[in-house]
């Protein structure tokens, strides 16, 4: 019997130490090397003294939390818990080394005590198991309190039940900010954290507003999140052979190079004797405004062997804040591919939600928008795709059907001077920037855009 006892009190040493969330192997082949145990997440949680006992049983001294609703649980609970709730539960061991810092000061702000009082609102004392309970007595008192919510306290007392779509929304909108005790109240009510409205995932919302906590949250109950809204570091180096216009109406041939958040000229290699001198550098952070747009036959003198020989080259323009002056840099490409590769490099280190950037745009700069002339302005992208008109920022996300304006004009008066869209819905855009060549530039994209008139049409170019 002693050994039998030591062979078991191993096997649930070595069930604490791992992570509770997946499935165990049946082949028996899963001896994977365990991390280095630790007591450091649990002096951490332990400072709230309601987790130093079990959320399920009141035993002493759990090592087992349960991320996704912010509990600290015993081994035999755990046990039980790895059975019914590791389908939407998330447990993990806190003598491992691989928690997560900001789940675990989450822990230690609420813990066992703000959610028990959720999931333990209608529940008697005696009705909760103990130390000495048996297992059939554990497994039916979770199954009510976790499974079958028998004891959950409602939203709200004063009124009835939130529909599905109500629950979601409310997610939705809380996640912006740092109210976290409503967060994990909406989740246990069954609210859906893979929720989205405008192309974002309620991970994403929260991430959208720097609420790094509660994303972390919508993770740990199963939310996913679509897109990575920080920009791109990295450490590689991407090399492309392009075309750079000159201002003499000359096309030369150049290697970029991009590194981090620069964008470095040389001349091409001819010999591996001298190192490569760089030419120019372009800083993206200044980037304004990229045109993306295909020309029939550049009319540019080349002097090269070496250049673009097919009828319809792909042109790209990049207009670029120096300090010292506006420079408008225009690249030629071989194809739409290589155009599209390239560019792609420079979206990906300067703009955040680049996920969001289709190749087939037209035009993509920063500029300012207002709902009327005497709106408050807001600093945003703006995405000019054929058809269809985009703006987003970190507030806010807005997809115009262009197929719908009304009118576009570009007004310059001493109340605002800009580029002016009607829609038929008599919403009024008032897009603006100091840069009047980028207003010029703008007005330009539009008049091209909206030239989209039949669905199937928009549904081809896009």
């Amino acid at each position: 019997m002693d050994k039998r006892s030591n062979s078991a009190s191993n096997l649930l040493e070595k069930f604490s130490n791992s992570s509770l969330h997946d499935d165990d192997d049946d082949d028996g082949d899963n001896d994977s090397i365990l991390p280095n145990p630790t007591t450091v997440y649990i002096d951490r949680v332990q400072e709230n003294p309601s987790n130093r006992v079990c959320a399920d049983c009141n035993a002493e001294y759990p090592t087992i939390a349960i991320m996704s609703w912010l509990l600290v649980i015993c081994k035999k609970c755990a046990a039980i818990h790895h059975r019914l709730t590791s389908k939407f539960l998330l447990l993990q061991s806190l003598i491992s080394t691989t928690c997560d810092w900001d789940l675990i000061d989450l822990i230690n702000d609420y813990g066992n005590r703000y959610s028990n009082s959720l999931l333990e609102y209608g529940c008697s004392k005696d009705s909760k198991p103990n130390n000495d309970s048996s297992e059939f007595e554990r497994k039916q008192y979770i199954r009510k309190k976790y499974i079958e919510k028998v004891f959950l306290k409602p939203y709200d007392l004063n009124r009835d039940a939130y529909t599905q779509d109500q629950l979601n929304k409310m997610l939705y909108e809380n996640v912006e900010t740092a109210d976290y005790k409503i967060t994990l109240h909406l989740i246990m009510l069954g609210a859906d954290t893979n929720y989205s409205e405008k192309n974002f995932a309620t991970a994403d919302q929260a991430q959208r507003h720097q609420q790094i906590k509660q994303m972390k949250v919508i993770l740990a109950n199963g939310g996913l999140a679509e897109f990575n809204v920080t920009k791109t570091n990295i450490d590689d180096v991407n090399e492309s052979i392009v075309y750079l216009s000159s201002k003499h109406g000359v096309l030369k041939e150049f290697l970029t190079r991009y590194e981090n958040d620069r964008l470095k000229v040389y001349a091409p290699a001819r010999t591996n004797d001298k190192p490569q001198r760089c030419l120019l550098e372009i800083d993206l952070n200044n980037v304004l405004a990229i045109c993306n747009q295909s020309v029939n036959a550049v009319s540019l003198k080349c002097r090269l062997t070496t250049a673009p020989i097919i009828n319809t080259n792909s042109q790209c323009s990049i207009v670029v804040d120096e300090q010292t002056s506006l420079n408008e840099y225009v690249w030629v490409f071989p194809n739409d591919l290589e155009r599209s590769l390239w560019i792609r490099e420079i979206i990906k280190r300067q703009y955040c939600y680049y996920q969001l950037i289709y190749s087939d745009f037209i035009l993509l700069m920063k500029l300012n928008i207002q709902e009327g002339v005497n709106a408050e302005k807001q600093q945003v992208i703006g995405i000019v795709y054929p058809g269809r008109f985009v703006i987003y920022s970190d507030r806010m996300f807005d997809e115009v059907d262009l197929r719908k304006y009304s009118s576009l004009t570009y007004q310059k008066a001493k109340e605002f001077t800009g580029v002016v869209l009607c829609l038929v819905s008599n919403r009024f855009l008032y897009l603006s920037s100091p840069i009047i060549k980028l207003m010029d530039i703008l007005y330009s994209c539009l008049r091209q855009a909206i030239k989209v008139k039949s669905l199937a049409n928009l549904n081809e170019q896009i």
